[in-house]
């Protein structure tokens, strides 16, 4: 009789704890120590300068929902939430909420500008694909919990698109004129994940792309294109520009360097500036021919990667996600 007393006490505290255990899920703690209030941040769109990052600062863009997504070891999902996003602060960030964290969570994913994200594309981002718009745009950004909790200052977004961005140098803007020039961009990617392969961020060892668009980017008016996430080598990048008063288009081989023995890769968030420094010829007179052809020596010019010069900043009018301490 005294061992079966013994083990329904046992029995009563197990339940206690597991009923404990309940209530703080209920509230928001999840047993990692959240607050019940949730996590605070700060949403902020910087006005990047011409300077950083060529680009101009996207005033027609907004941030119109944000997703936050929980994983557990291993990115195995937990569940998804919206983030209340409040009212716009005087330093122009926007202070947003995550009331709740589901127990184990140990990375929290935050995507911008889905209002309807599935549970099966929450459960893999690096396999969702969704439309670019460069009004509303994507983004993606991690960040584990511990850190949240610790109140790092800031979480970057990535975007899962790159840009292309054609300039002429002043030399040789008399006849090859930079406002008659623009960008053709085409056996792109037929699509970018939401999410980067492996949560991670890429780089130029991008696994090769076997799916491509058919797709045109760009009409060969706009010097600023966006273009899905690409491996190196496999896209083709056209000018279509007047030299000397004929129109004709000229294919750029993304180069790295002088020696033309490897090419960029379309990274996501990278912006790639084309400045044009010389031309030697006309250009092909029909789009096709320029596209069958190699890249050769009727134009030259020089390829950089806008994005190692700027730390986690990225190519196009970005978003960052920073955690108030208010």
């Amino acid at each position: 009789m005294k061992k079966i007393k013994h083990l329904m006490i046992w029995i009563g505290l197990l339940l206690s704890l597991v009923s404990c255990k309940d209530a703080m899920e209920t509230i928001g703690l999840g047993g990692d120590e959240i607050p019940a209030e949730g996590v605070t941040l700060n949403i902020e769109l910087p006005n990047f300068s011409e300077k950083k990052i060529n680009t101009r600062a996207g005033a027609d863009e907004s941030i119109r929902n944000v997703t936050a997504v929980f994983y557990g070891e291993g990115n195995t999902y937990k569940d998804k939430a919206d983030v209340k996003i409040g009212s716009k602060n005087a330093d122009g960030t926007y202070q947003a909420t995550i009331s709740k964290v589901p127990s184990g969570t140990k990375t929290v994913h935050l995507v911008t500008n889905i209002n309807d994200l599935t549970e099966e594309e929450a459960k893999d981002l690096q396999a969702a694909y969704r439309k670019i718009d460069t009004n509303n745009p994507i983004c993606w950004g991690s960040v584990s919990l511990e850190t949240l909790l610790n109140g790092t200052p800031t979480v970057d977004l990535f975007r899962p698109y790159a840009k292309v961005t054609l300039k002429v140098a002043g030399a040789v803007k008399a006849v090859f004129p930079e406002e008659d020039a623009g960008l053709i961009i085409n056996h792109t990617a037929a699509k970018s994940a939401i999410a980067p392969a492996g949560y991670n961020e890429p780089t130029d060892a991008l696994a090769p792309t076997t799916e491509f668009s058919s797709t045109d980017v760009g009409d060969g008016t706009s010097r600023e294109v966006a273009v899905t996430e690409t491996s190196a080598g496999v896209a083709n990048v056209i000018i279509k520009a007047k030299y000397n008063g004929k129109e004709g288009y000229y294919k750029v081989g993304l180069y790295k360097d002088a020696d033309k023995t490897s090419q960029y890769a379309l990274l996501r968030n990278h912006n790639y500036t084309i400045t044009v420094t010389k031309v030697n010829d006309y250009g092909f007179e029909k789009l096709d021919d320029a596209v069958n052809s190699d890249p050769e020596n009727r134009l030259e010019a020089d390829v950089v990667d806008d994005n190692p010069a700027i730390t986690n900043m990225i190519a196009c009018k970005d978003y960052e996600l920073g955690v108030s301490d208010n």
